[in-house]
C-alpha cells in the first residue's frame, strides 16, 4: 500500500463509514481495537486513534498479559493502569470501556 500524505479531516470526508474506518484501521492500518460491536467503538473514538490523540496498541506490538495469582482485577483496575502506562488518553472512559478486545 503506498502512503500518502492526507489530512484526517480530507479522510474522514472519504470514508463513508464508522465500520469502513474500523477495517482501515485494523487491517491496512494494523491496530489491536475492541471488536466494532464494542460499546467504546464510536466515530471519535477512532479518529482519535487515526490522529494518534488516543494511545492503541499495534498487533505488532502486543504481547499476552499474564496475571500472576490475582485474578480479582477488574477492567477498571487494568484500563487504569493501562492509562499510566500509556502516558497518553486511551479514548474510552469507565462507562465506555471495551467489553471485548477484536483482532
Amino acid at each position: 500500500m503506498e502512503l500518502i500524505n492526507i489530512s484526517v479531516d480530507k479522510l474522514s470526508l472519504v470514508i463513508p463509514t464508522k465500520a469502513a474506518l474500523y477495517r482501515i484501521l485494523v487491517r491496512e492500518l494494523g491496530y489491536f481495537l475492541p471488536n466494532e460491536t464494542s460499546k467504546a467503538i464510536t466515530e471519535e473514538y477512532l479518529l482519535g486513534v487515526l490522529r494518534g490523540k488516543f494511545y492503541s496498541l499495534k498487533m505488532s506490538e502486543k504481547k499476552e498479559l499474564v496475571l500472576k495469582n490475582d485474578l480479582s482485577v477488574g477492567k477498571f483496575e487494568i484500563i487504569e493502569e493501562l492509562i499510566h502506562k500509556a502516558g497518553k488518553p486511551l479514548g474510552f472512559t469507565f462507562n465506555t470501556a471495551p467489553d471485548r478486545v477484536g483482532s
